[in-house]
């Protein structure tokens, strides 16, 4: 577990790797958008970054984060991010060992789930099911996926759409 009180806010978060963040949000860059008035990181791109942090799992006023093309693991400790709206995956990297921790059920704000382009990842747990507020669900290009939770599907009242690409049958 993450030890997420050393830090007495989320810009102290962010400056322990300082490396870490661009101030602008152009193509390739790895990016944050913060709000000053109210001293809170909304959204985060992980672009490109084979190092990155998890100190991310810390930011709980996080609305948006999008990890693309990144070492980062997702982690039990993703519970942490309580009012995460949006969560994109994207990789190409084939050495990364990924999976969706049971944990993301417990994303109650969730509304938009983006997985594309994850070689590895064989499964999706039961969990996924427990996002309530989920409206919009993407799945593609994730060759080795071996099941979808269909039964846990039923209680996604909310969902809108739905996209399948390129997994298998």
């Amino acid at each position: 577990m993450l030890n997420c009180s050393a830090c007495v806010n989320e810009l102290d978060l962010i400056n322990l790797n300082p490396s870490f963040v661009r101030l602008n949000l152009s193509l390739g860059l790895t990016s944050v958008e913060y709000d000053p008035e109210l001293e809170k990181i909304k959204k985060m791109i992980i672009f490109n970054d084979k190092n990155s942090s998890t100190n991310v799992f810390c930011l709980k006023n996080l609305q948006s984060l999008q990890l693309i093309n990144t070492n980062l693991s997702l982690l039990p400790d993703i519970s942490n991010l309580k009012n995460l709206e949006l969560l994109q995956i994207e990789s190409t990297c084939t050495l990364t060992k990924y999976y969706i921790p049971p944990e993301i059920g417990e994303l109650t704000r969730l509304s938009g789930l983006i997985l594309r382009n994850i070689y590895n990842l064989t499964y999706l747990p039961d969990e996924i099911g427990q996002l309530q507020r989920l409206q919009s669900l993407t799945l593609a290009q994730l060759p080795s996926l071996q099941n979808i939770p269909s039964i846990s599907m039923d209680n996604l009242t909310k969902l809108r759409t739905l996209s399948l690409e390129d997994i298998p049958k």
